[in-house]
C-alpha cells in the first residue's frame, strides 16, 4: 500500500514538472529549469526502485500520458520548429526547401505575414537546409494539416513524434528487451522532453532504428536494411552504423545491405533533385563542422591548446583532423568486431561507436544522447542514461543573450560522465567489458 501510494505521488509530481516546463519555464531561467531536471530525475530514479511494481502496461501508460502533457504547448527551450515549420510550407507551395536560404525564399512570401513570422524567429535564416528527405515530407505534413497556423502544426508534429514513440515501445518488446531497460529508455526524462516537448524527430529516426534492428535479428536483411535507409533519412547519424552491420554481415551481404539502405536515401532524394542540392547541403554541413560550437568535451580541450599555441581559434583546422580520428577509432571498432559476431557485440559496437563520435564532435545538442540511451539498453549500458541527465547541464548558455557557455559547468558534465563510465567499467570488471566491447 505504501509503495503504491509512493508510485502515485512521485508520477503525479512529474506531471507536474513536466506541465510546468511544457507552460512556465523559459530556456534563460537556468536555475528555475535545472531544478525541474533534478526533480524529474529524481522522480525517475526512484520509481526504478520502486520497478517491481510497475507492469509494462503501467509504464507505457505513463510514458504516453507524460508526453502528452506537452501536445498543446509552443516549445520554449528550443527555437528549431521555426525552420521545421518553414521548410514544410515551402514544400506545400511546390518549392524545394533545398534550393534557397530562408533570406532568400522570402521574396516569394514578403507580404505574407505568417511567414515573415517564422523569419523573424528562426535560427538559421542564413543557412539552406540540412534536414533529410523523409525529414522534410514530416514537415510536409505538419504544413498540409497545420495549414498557416503555429499551433496547429505542432500539434501534427507531436502526433507523429508520439505515434513514432509509440512504435518504439512497440519495438522494444518485439526485440524482448527487460522490463528495468524499457523503462530507462521509456520514461526518461530528456527524451520526453526533448523529442515530444521539444519536437526533435530523433524519435521518428529511433523508431525506423529498432525496425531495422529487429528484421536484422531476424535475418530479414532487405526489410532491416530498408529501415535503416529510412532511420539515414530522417536523420544522417546513423550512416555511422552501417560498417558495423555490413562487418557483422560479412562480404556479400554486407554489401548488399549497404547498397540497399544507400539506393533507399537516394531514392527518398529524388523528388528534391537538383543540381543545387549536394552544393548546398554541402555547405551547410561544412558550415556545422567548421563553424559551430556547443556542449563539446575534447574538441574544447583542443581548443584552449589552440589560443595558447596560436592565439586564436582553430576551429576550422581541428574540424577537419577530429573526423579523421573518428574514421580511425571506428576502424579500430570494426577490426575488433571483425573477430566475434555477436547481436550483443553488435549494439556495443554503435554504442561506442557513436559515443566516440559525440566525444570528438564539436556540437552536442542534449538531444543528440536520446540515440545513445536506446544503444546503452540494447547493450547493458547505463552511461548514457547518466549523460541524459548531465546533458541539460548544457542550457546555461541560453541565459544570456550571447549564449556565452559556462566552462565549469560542460566540465563538470563530462566529469562526472567519465567518473560514472570508469565505475561502470569497473563495476562489470574491466575483463567482461573488454569482451563486450567489440
Amino acid at each position: 500500500m505504501k509503495s503504491n501510494i509512493l508510485i502515485f505521488a512521485l508520477m503525479a509530481l512529474s506531471a507536474m514538472v513536466y506541465i510546468n516546463i511544457a507552460y512556465g519555464v523559459e530556456r534563460n531561467q537556468f536555475v528555475f529549469f535545472i531544478g525541474h531536471i533534478v526533480s524529474l530525475f529524481a522522480a525517475y530514479w526512484l520509481l526504478y526502485k520502486k520497478l517491481y511494481s510497475l507492469s509494462l502496461t503501467e509504464i507505457i501508460t505513463a510514458g504516453v500520458f507524460f508526453r502528452l502533457l506537452f501536445l498543446i504547448s509552443i516549445p520554449s527551450l528550443s527555437d528549431d520548429y521555426f525552420r521545421f515549420i518553414w521548410d514544410g510550407q515551402l514544400i506545400s507551395y511546390g518549392l524545394n526547401p533545398y534550393l534557397e536560404k530562408p533570406l532568400q525564399a522570402i521574396q516569394h512570401f514578403s507580404e505574407n505575414p505568417f511567414f515573415n513570422e517564422l523569419l523573424e524567429n528562426m535560427n538559421s535564416p542564413n543557412y539552406f537546409t540540412v534536414y533529410p528527405p523523409l525529414h522534410q515530407f514530416l514537415f510536409f505534413i505538419a504544413a498540409t494539416c497545420g495549414a498557416e497556423n503555429i499551433l496547429y502544426n505542432l500539434i501534427t508534429m507531436r502526433l507523429l513524434i508520439l505515434l513514432a514513440e509509440i512504435g518504439s515501445a512497440i519495438m522494444l518488446i518485439k526485440l524482448k528487451i527487460s522490463k528495468n531497460l524499457f523503462y530507462l529508455f521509456f520514461l526518461n526524462p530528456l527524451l520526453i522532453i526533448e523529442l515530444c516537448g521539444n519536437l526533435h524527430f530523433e524519435a521518428v529516426m529511433i523508431f525506423f532504428l529498432l525496425t531495422s534492428f529487429y528484421f536484422l535479428k531476424k535475418e530479414n536483411h532487405f526489410f532491416s536494411a530498408f529501415f535503416l535507409g529510412l532511420a539515414i533519412s530522417i536523420k544522417l547519424i546513423p550512416f555511422i552504423f552501417l560498417p558495423f552491420i555490413a562487418m557483422h554481415l560479412r562480404l556479400k551481404k554486407g554489401i548488399i545491405y549497404i547498397l540497399t539502405s544507400v539506393s533507399i536515401v537516394v531514392i527518398l532524394f529524388l523528388p528534391f533533385l537538383s543540381k543545387q542540392l549536394l552544393l548546398h547541403v554541402g555547405s551547410s554541413l561544412q558550415l556545422y563542422f567548421l563553424a559551430f560550437e556547443f556542449n563539446a568535451s575534447i574538441y574544447y580541450i583542443i581548443r584552449e591548446l589552440g589560443y595558447l599555441v596560436y592565439g586564436y581559434n582553430i576551429i576550422s583546422i581541428a574540424g577537419k583532423i577530429l573526423p579523421l580520428i573518428t574514421i580511425c577509432a571506428m576502424l579500430i571498432l570494426l577490426f575488433k568486431q571483425y573477430k566475434v559476431r555477436t547481436e550483443q557485440k553488435l549494439f556495443a559496437s554503435f554504442l561506442f561507436a557513436l559515443f566516440t563520435y559525440y566525444l570528438l564532435s564539436s556540437v552536442v545538442h542534449p538531444w543528440y544522447v536520446s540515440t545513445l540511451v536506446l544503444l546503452g539498453v540494447l547493450s547493458n549500458y547505463v552511461f548514457p542514461v547518466v549523460w541524459s541527465g548531465l546533458a541539460f547541464l548544457s542550457y546555461h548558455a541560453y541565459g544570456n543573450i550571447f549564449y556565452y557557455e559556462n566552462k565549469w559547468l560542460i566540465s563538470a558534465e563530462y566529469l562526472l560522465l567519465t567518473i560514472f563510465f570508469i565505475y561502470e567499467w569497473r563495476k562489470k570488471g574491466k575483463e567482461h567489458l573488454l569482451n563486450a566491447i567489440p
